[in-house]
């Protein structure tokens, strides 16, 4: 079967057709599924803790502070040393009811004035006080 100049080119633009439909088809059909994967996979994943901590919760927030623990503290006995990053070049952190604070940093009526290895010096309603890291009666509550 002889065919002619113009039947190739015929048959030459169908196939171009067809290579196009196919090339869009592909497309929408990987489109469509890396759209439906993306939406699959924003699912809350379900962890189980049995009572223990979740490990992909955050110790400390995205902020580096969390001030709700400080609320309505009255006097160093109300302060719960956590504990200290002691940096000797001044860039010391302490973990204070859950918060971490530095030094000239304050929430509510809690400023703190210096973090030491050993514990830090709050200013509580105008009133400097020491409190320890470690307080006695922990340890002789482990002995």
């Amino acid at each position: 079967m002889i065919r002619t100049h113009q039947d190739l080119q015929r048959l030459s633009r169908a196939h171009q057709s067809r290579a196009s439909l196919k090339f869009l088809w592909i497309w929408f059909l990987g489109f469509g599924m890396i759209c439906t994967s993306s939406t699959v996979s924003a699912e809350e994943p379900l962890y189980d803790a049995q009572g223990r901590r979740d490990p992909f919760v955050p110790l400390i927030s995205s902020g580096g502070h969390g001030g709700s623990g400080l609320a309505g503290i009255e006097s160093v006995n109300d302060v719960d040393v956590q504990g200290v990053v002691y940096d000797p070049g001044g860039d010391s952190v302490a973990i204070i009811n859950g918060a971490m604070l530095r030094v000239g940093e304050e929430f509510s009526n809690v400023k703190i004035k210096e973090i030491r290895q050993d514990g830090v010096l709050f200013e509580i309603n105008g009133t400097e006080e020491f409190k320890p890291l470690y307080s006695d009666t922990s340890a002789e509550q482990q002995t």
